[in-house]
């Protein structure tokens, strides 16, 4: 008879292997990919035609790469990036040139109420704001299988390589 995992056990594994591999995701993404997965990520964001001033949630959002290119082809957006994996979120907010952006997007306990910059939901670990010509999105810690957003929140939620 095989031992099976139980639900608890999968997550940690899964949180463990991201957090190891977040300092070489994006390279690995871009050799894996021939580069493609920029084109992607270009393509997918044209494809949720958000209004001027909206809100996009990027479930699973790793470094940020889909929620940031929200953000470089509509500077207006609220972009969100909700990941499993701190580390992995912690890595998107050191990419980038740092020119210019304000934030500081906790990953705290508090509430969290649309346009006011107040994400801090998750965790109770914060990640320091960084400076960067593209503001990076607002990134909570969350769980895919239970996201901490009421319905009908967002303007287009995305996800890629989640599954």
């Amino acid at each position: 008879m095989s031992y099976l995992p139980s639900p608890e056990e999968k997550a940690a594994y899964v949180n463990r292997m991201f957090a190891e591999i977040a300092p070489r995701y994006d390279l690995m993404n871009r050799l894996m990919t021939g580069g493609q997965d920029v084109a992607w990520r270009r393509e997918l964001i044209g494809l949720c035609d958000l209004p001027s001033h909206g809100t996009l949630l990027d479930v699973g959002t790793g470094t940020g790469d889909i929620a940031k290119e929200a953000l470089r082809q509509q500077p207006g957006v609220t972009a969100i990036g909700c990941d499993f994996t701190y580390e992995m979120m912690r890595e998107g907010l050191g990419t980038g040139d740092r020119r210019l952006g304000t934030g500081d997007w906790g990953l705290g306990t508090g509430d969290w109420r649309l346009g006011t910059g107040d994400w801090r939901l998750g965790t109770g670990k914060s990640i320091p704001s960084r400076q960067s010509l593209i503001p990076n999105p607002h990134f909570t810690q969350g769980d895919a299988l239970r996201l901490p957003f009421p319905d009908d929140t967002f303007d287009a939620v995305t996800s890629g390589f989640l599954l």
